[in-house]
């Protein structure tokens, strides 16, 4: 046995492949994968490759490179794949061992097939394989091959560098002349390899294959390459050529390697112009960590340490000037970004018949007749939380935007994280009329009236601005806006207890009115968050005064910070930095001469306000010229992993 070992923590496995000197693949162990019980040392599951059961030649068809391991949400394991010395790579089922799908490439042999670890990134598999049949062999040292009649038994073998489909198992691309002994690296969008004769690092791109720089070497490297900051690390010296040996760092120009270092202060995140941007409190740097592609909505970290984060997605439309990005589907739902702010392929959604041009993957939120089925101004997901169990909450507006007075046909739904976010609740939602293509009777009446962005407290209660609500003293519009809380006890368990067509709880869940808003006290609250200085709720008012007020648990204000009085801004979403200095977003809503009202285009800013002895500071703009930026979300990375 000479690979390392895989860890599946959430299964308390140790994934390791097996080797076999003598080339017989004898069973019950040699040339097979085995998941090891860590606790206790038994042997959970043996995986035999066909051609053992089939019958094949004496060759050298180890097991040697180390397993590839994708988890969704919360450590749950959803792809295993390992490669052999056989030029095959096989994808098996994380719990059973069960072979998923296989692909072979090469004949391998004793320096061929898979001997380099491949790398994943959760769309593909990327790996090279080694030089094909040559060396020494046994029974027959002298032999040309161990299978001399099989044309694909050849000293030098091609194709040398393969992408794999993690779903299909098909091959995306192929490139020759990489042949390595190395592990393979992929990480921004391309992969990294050191080739076997050539003596040198190859660069791909990940998405095609296309070889975009070489890096010529004094010695071969078998290492594999360490991509970190602005540098590639990796070691020389092989046992063809043992000088010059040593570790190497390449760089652009060969400048001094700069590795990224814990930010010391908290990061703050907004969405603005289908994009998310950051701030590191309290004087910057600023940057962009998802350029242009739907965010659209509040950001939330994923409760496992991941760094991951979900926004609410829609389409990035031509007609607004941004640029032309790929679509996800299907049209409106929560995306699922890593850490540094890639796209990992996986969308939150409410499933239904609705989908993008050309693809099968629906939602249940019909098009936009009045815009030209573009999706774009229906069910937009403006707010988001995790409670403690890692499920996700959010919230959607319905037909609510630009809609005044909006509609009450919002929704709060619930996706469990047991099932990696596939199975869901409508918690709270429209009851009649609306959409008849699902029965969730999307667009209709009876839900949410304008939510904004949510919260959670210790007991998992769920907080819901409600912008558009009625007058309470009447039940009519006009209305004045309220927080909403709902009540953790009266949730259900899982999606079994929210049956279809409506997929609503056979119970209705409970909850009451926190905070009551009114002509003259925040008429229209969209923004809540906690601030850990006060240890009391804070709540947004997107028009009217004061801006941002405070509040204790029971709902009634909270006299020792703020208000934070009315300006030249309208906020929205709002967050702190553990020493309590507050973040928001201004939407910057204008009334027109008719009475309407609207965010006004590159008019939205983000403000920080530091306060002394509770006493707000004059707000202060850290990014000017947005469009329609809703939310701010702030990380703490003394204590989480932040995207950056």
């Amino acid at each position: 046995m000479w690979a390392s070992p895989t860890i599946i923590e959430r299964m308390g496995l140790e994934i390791v492949g097996v080797s076999d000197c003598h080339y017989n693949g004898t069973p019950p162990y040699h040339e097979r994968v085995l998941a090891v019980n860590i606790k206790d040392g038994t042997i959970e599951w043996t995986f035999t490759p066909p051609r053992l059961l089939q019958g094949d030649p004496a060759c050298d068809w180890d097991f040697g490179a180390t397993a590839n391991l994708g988890t969704g949400s919360r450590g749950v394991p959803t792809f295993l794949g390992v490669a052999g010395k056989d030029g095959t790579y096989y994808s098996l089922d994380p719990a059973t061992g069960e072979l998923r799908w296989q692909a072979n490439v090469v004949f391998g042999g004793f320096a061929g097939g898979f001997i380099g670890s491949t790398a994943y990134d959760g769309r593909r598999v990327y790996g090279a394989t080694a030089l094909g049949d040559v060396g020494r062999f046994e029974p027959s040292p002298n032999a040309a091959g161990c299978e001399p009649g099989n044309p694909q038994d050849q000293l030098i073998q091609e194709p040398s560098m393969h992408a794999f489909d993690v779903v299909t198992g098909n091959l995306v691309w192929q490139q020759e002349q990489s042949q390595s002994f190395g592990a393979t690296t992929v990480a921004g969008g391309m992969t990294f390899v050191g080739t076997g004769i050539s003596k040198q690092i190859q660069i791909r791109d990940a998405a095609t294959g296309l070889l975009l720089n070489t890096l010529a070497l004094p010695a071969g490297s078998d290492s594999g390459v360490v991509v970190a900051g602005n540098a590639l690390f990796f070691g020389t010296g092989t046992s063809e050529q043992g000088t010059p040996a040593g570790v190497f760092a390449y760089t652009p120009l060969g400048v001094p390697p700069v590795l990224r270092t814990r930010p010391q202060g908290a990061i703050i995140y907004w969405d603005h112009d289908e994009q998310q941007d950051f701030f590191i409190d309290p004087a910057g740097p600023s940057g962009t960590i998802v350029p242009t592609w739907d965010p659209n909505g509040q950001m939330c970290l994923f409760p496992d340490g991941s760094g991951r984060f979900v926004t609410g997605y829609n389409p990035t439309l031509p007609e607004q000037g941004l640029g032309t990005f790929p679509l996800m589907n299907p049209p409106v739902g929560e995306a699922v970004w890593d850490r540094h702010g890639n796209f990992t392929g996986q969308t939150i959604i409410v499933p239904g018949p609705y989908t993008n041009p050309g693809s099968t993957i629906g939602g249940d939120i019909p098009p936009d007749q009045a815009n030209s089925n573009t999706f774009n101004d229906n069910g937009t997901y403006t707010g988001c939380v995790f409670d403690s169990h890692g499920n996700l909450f959010a919230v959607d507006i319905g037909q609510a935007q630009g809609a005044c007075p909006p509609p009450d046909n919002g929704r709060l739904i619930e996706w469990f994280a047991d099932t990696d976010y596939t199975t869901y609740c409508i918690l709270f939602g429209p009851t009649m009329g609306g959409d008849a293509g699902t029965g969730h009777h999307v667009d209709g009446s009876g839900g949410l009236r304008d939510p904004g962005t949510l919260a959670r407290d210790d007991n998992d209660n769920i907080y819901v601005p409600e912008g558009g609500a009625l007058d309470p003293a009447t039940g009519q519009l006009p209305g004045f806006g309220r927080v909403l809380e709902f009540l953790r006890p009266s949730f259900p368990a899982d999606a079994s207890q929210c049956p279809g067509p409506t997929n609503m709880p056979v119970t209705p869940v409970s909850f009451q009115v926190f905070i009551q808003g009114s002509p003259a006290w925040q008429p229209f609250p969209l923004g809540i968050a906690r601030d850990p200085s006060t240890h009391r709720w804070a709540v947004s008012s997107v028009i009217g005064s004061p801006a941002v007020a405070w509040y204790n648990d029971d709902g009634t204000p909270y006299i020792g910070k703020g208000p934070l009085p009315a300006g030249n801004y309208s906020p929205f979403g709002i967050a702190f930095t553990p020493a309590g200095d507050l973040y928001f977003v201004d939407i910057h809503i204008s009334v027109s001469p008719d009475g309407s009202f609207g965010p006004v285009d590159k008019m939205g800013n983000v403000f920080r306000v530091p306060f002394t002895a509770g006493v707000p500071s004059q707000p202060a703009a850290i990014a000017t010229g947005l469009s329609y930026p809703t939310s701010v979300t702030a990380c703490d990375p003394t204590v989480q992993t932040c995207p950056m």
